[in-house]
């Protein structure tokens, strides 16, 4: 009877250290596969990040090429409209975060400006909107308010301007926010994230 218990205690001895080691192996084996999960993980992000930034250069390119160079409000008005519409358009998924933040910084800005601009192309380059306000100006001028059109009209100018001036700032900053992101993608991903020509 001494022997048999003697010999399951060593055999329940053996068969807790075999349990140890596999739970250990269980461990290593859930390790290796989660550390290959975060590279698979790591390598999506990193084409998503490519092909994203590759986009937004063709985005930029298209765009300049078709409207650039024109001085009119009118191509103005839609070189920003399209390029925010353009720049929404674009793949996100499993982008890189900080890009994609950046880049919806952009599509605000952009957005807002095609506003801007087009009250700006109506207020001064719209005939019929002009002789409407000379319209307005002489009714409210019969019912003495001579002026008030006017005085509408340039406070509207003068938010539109600290609008315009908001916005130049704002695209300032995302601009240097761009070059820190262009800097710290290339760091993380070791491919370069060339500038628009």
């Amino acid at each position: 009877m001494k022997q048999t218990s003697r010999r399951s205690l060593l055999l329940l001895l053996l068969l807790a250290g075999c349990n140890r080691q596999s739970a250990a192996t269980a461990e290593a084996q859930a390790a290796e596969q989660a550390a290959k999960e975060r590279a698979a993980a790591f390598e999506r992000s990193k084409t998503a990040t490519i092909n994203y930034w590759q986009k937004y250069i063709e985005v930029c390119k298209s765009n300049y090429a078709k409207y650039g160079k024109s001085k009119k409000s009118k191509d103005i008005v839609q070189l920003y409209a399209s390029m925010a519409h353009d720049f929404d358009q674009l793949p996100k998924l499993d982008v890189d975060l900080e890009l994609t933040t950046v880049i919806n910084n952009y599509v605000r800005d952009f957005s807002e400006l095609s506003v801007v601009y087009t009250r700006h192309t109506n207020r001064h380059e719209n005939i019929s909107y002009g002789l409407s306000k000379i319209n307005e100006s002489f009714w409210r001028g019969l019912s003495g308010d001579p002026f008030g059109a006017f005085r509408e009209e340039m406070a509207d100018e003068r938010a539109d301007k600290a609008t315009l001036e908001a916005l130049r700032t704002r695209l300032r900053k995302n601009t240097a926010d761009l070059s820190v992101v262009r800097t710290t993608l290339t760091a993380k991903y070791g491919t370069e994230f060339p500038l628009p020509e």
